[in-house]
């Protein structure tokens, strides 16, 4: 019996031991992010006062990464991992309110309120939702989950963000990003008459991103920017971050 009850012993470590989740050894000095197992997100926008910018990435494994970039308690890249629990909760979550289900862009005529960007993929299909105040109960409720999980504890420092590379805003820029749908060549067309806008470059192929720009001189920068951040053609509107060349 003792050979027998020794064999059992070994076997039983040694598959504890095997079943360990890489996760649970995290140590975030040596850890990867895979972008491709990105299963929720969040990612919160400026405003014209101090509303925290940031973004939350939840992954398959659990581990969560997080990147405070301006008026936040956690400045810079930080990380930690849910537990099995609260992961599962936060996935149920997502599923029990139908994400995939809501529109993709929710308009909003009130220009000085920060853009909210929540995304779930389920079964490789991404969905992402943009919108300020004006949102579904459902969607302020997911992204108040998120909140907490922010705001909880257990979280790891990794990183500064761009620490070393100073950043200018030019304000005779504008990055903008066209709700779905929208006559591009009438808008284009009516942004130039009003406040001389020129296309200057589409920011990626395919997609209704557009760096635009106009004479400061002849147009506040400021007004231009609340006017398109009203325009319910309009997604998300911000002036072009330039990095500072030495």
């Amino acid at each position: 019996m003792k050979p027998l009850l020794s064999l059992l012993l070994l076997f039983s470590l040694f598959s504890c031991k095997s079943s360990k989740s890489t996760v649970e050894e995290f140590d975030p000095a040596v850890y990867t992010f895979k972008s491709e197992e990105e299963v929720i997100s969040m990612k919160k926008g400026g405003c014209y006062g101090t509303c925290p910018i940031y973004d939350v990435i939840v992954y398959s494994d659990r581990s969560v990464k997080y990147r405070g970039k301006k008026f936040v308690d956690k400045n810079g890249i930080y990380a930690k991992v849910l537990s099995k629990e609260n992961y599962k909760n936060l996935v149920s979550s997502f599923d029990e309110a139908n994400f995939h289900e809501f529109q993709d862009f929710y308009e909003s005529n009130i220009a000085d309120l920060p853009e909210i960007t929540l995304s779930y993929t389920k079964k490789k299909v991404k969905k992402t939702i943009k919108g300020k105040r004006e949102r579904p109960e459902a969607l302020h409720k997911l992204e108040f989950l998120l909140e907490q999980i922010v705001e909880g504890e257990g979280w790891t420092f990794i990183s500064t963000i761009d620490k070393d590379t100073p950043t200018k805003i030019n304000k005779a820029q504008i990055v903008v990003d066209i709700a779905n749908g929208s006559q591009l060549s009438n808008w284009f067309r009516t942004v130039k008459d009003k406040f001389g806008i020129q296309i200057l470059q589409r920011m990626d192929d395919g997609s209704d991103s557009w760096l635009i720009g106009f004479d400061p001189r002849l147009h506040k920068p400021e007004d231009v920017l609340m006017y398109l951040k009203a325009d319910p053609s309009v997604k998300s509107a911000e002036f072009k971050v330039e990095k500072v060349q030495n």
